[in-house]
């Protein structure tokens, strides 16, 4: 690896889209710190927007994570429907299950 890719992005010669779209995922995603920092410190250059950020902000859930999360329970446990007690189906006909 280079040491030119390992640096920050100057976000003030960015055109205005870019720094919009750097925000973003950075938003969405979390900012990415330098890769090769062993032990960092408490604030970190993002290298994407340069904006400092703690780094438990930097490695915890981020928006997209709990997006994935909230998809999949809705799918799991509102939409999709809850196993029959008796027989263990989730579709079809539950008529002829016996209850005990």
């Amino acid at each position: 690896m280079s040491q030119d890719t390992i640096e920050t992005k100057n976000t003030a010669s960015a055109g205005q889209l870019e720094r919009r779209v750097m925000r973003l995922l950075c938003w969405w995603f979390g900012c990415e710190g330098d890769p090769q920092d062993p032990a960092p410190p408490e604030y970190l250059q993002c290298r994407r927007c340069s904006d400092s950020v703690s780094y438990g902000d930097m490695v915890g859930d981020t928006r997209h994570n709990k997006f994935k999360e909230f998809v999949l329970y809705w799918f799991w446990k509102k939409w999709a429907p809850d196993k029959c007690i008796d027989c263990g189906k989730r579709y079809g006909d539950h008529s002829g299950c016996i209850p005990f």
